[in-house]
Order: structure tokens, then sequence, then C-alpha cells
């Protein structure tokens, strides 16, 4: 049983360290994006506009925005030509997308970066981790594309014998079918 907690415990540090890396990588990108941009400005007839800066490739396909949105909330996003997202930054989601298949990888943090998720979703289905609490969390759950899924940690179940919503504990594992009713879960 201890041999399973300290690898499910390397896992959880190897994640984590993941998450910081991507949050650094992220934001490396950002900010060499941005000043790739704004030098090249200076040197070329692209066009800027009031509300929002784009970046056209060679066909004149937009494959870069830096706008705010409807609330005036900013945000980056990378395309490729055919406007597939690649990256984008909007507030404290960071969004990471696959050129050649389905997958998107999706950071979510709270602007102290103290909690928050990561979301990962491809073609055969979604795996999230929660660390806030009003989420739900601290969870991490595997759902395929048929809607079948796997919690460990905290999820909400509704017992039919008793008809009575229960948040299970963190040190939990739950089975669910498609439509969400329990299959199997530990304690």
């Amino acid at each position: 049983m201890d041999s399973q907690a300290s690898e499910m415990n390397a896992r959880l540090e190897k994640l984590e360290r993941e998450n910081r890396r991507m949050k650094k990588i992220g934001f490396v990108t950002v900010v060499f994006a941005s000043v790739l941009f704004i030098s090249g400005q200076a040197k070329s007839n692209k066009v800027v506009e009031a509300n929002a800066f784009r970046v056209v490739d060679a066909t004149g396909k937009v494959v870069g925005t830096f706008a705010a949105n409807d609330e005036g909330r900013s945000f980056l996003m990378l395309t490729d030509s055919t406007g597939r997202l690649l990256a984008s930054l909007q507030g404290s989601t960071l969004s990471l997308g696959s050129v050649d298949t389905n997958t998107l990888i999706r950071l979510v943090s709270v602007p102290s970066f103290t909690s928050g998720g990561l979301h990962m979703a491809g073609s055969a289905g979604k795996f999230d981790v929660t660390l806030d609490e009003d989420s739900g969390g601290p969870n991490m759950t595997i759902e395929d594309n048929k809607g079948y899924s796997s919690v460990l940690g905290r999820s909400d179940l509704v017992l039919t014998k008793r008809g009575k919503k229960e948040q299970t504990p963190a040190a939990s594992v739950v089975l669910f079918n498609k439509d969400k009713k329990v299959l199997w879960s530990a304690p």
C-alpha cells in the first residue's frame, strides 16, 4: 500500500513540475512573440488596428491575434494558416493545441497561481486535474468520449438508496457510467 502511495506521490510531483514548466514556457513564448511582433512592426507595413494586433502570413491569412474580447479582457491567440489553434493566453488560462491531432492542453489558474487545474482533451476523451474547492477539487478525472469516467479524489455523487447528494473525500476512487451513475467506489 505504501509503494502505491509513494508511486502516486511521485506521479503528482512530476505532474506539478510539468505544470510549472508549461507555465514558464507559456510566459516566455508570450514575451518572445510580443518582442518579435513589436520589432517587426517598425520594419514592415503590416496592418495595426486600434483594438487589435494581427499577424498574417505571406498569403495574408491571420496566424496571430493580440486583442481584447467584448468584456475588455485581453487575449493572445496563435493559429496555423488553416485557423487551427496552436496556443492562446486569456486571463489566467494558457491553452496549447496540436497541429496534427485534436489534442488540447489547457492550464488554468487564478491570478495568484495558488490554485486552478490542468485540462487536456483529445479525440478519445479528456483528462482534468482540478485543484479548486469551488470546482469540486482536488481531484483527477479521466473521461472517454462516450461519457464513462473515473475520478480520483473528491467527487459529488448521488446515492440512489438514500437519494441524498454526498461528496466523497479526497482519498477516494469513483467510477461513473455515461449517465453519471456510480458503477463502483472506494472507500
